[in-house]
């Protein structure tokens, strides 16, 4: 393993990243329920 600087800078980076993913992933998941649900299907 290579000494990198400091491991909690990743942490930060990787829980930065979920919330991120979560705020930009929800309205797409709640939107391709909604199509589902109302019969969107082509």
């Amino acid at each position: 393993m290579t000494t990198q600087s400091t491991p909690n800078r990743w942490r930060k980076m990787k829980t930065l990243l979920a919330i991120v993913v979560a705020i930009i992933g929800a309205p797409i998941v709640i939107i391709a329920l909604f199509a589902s649900l109302s019969g969107g299907r082509r």
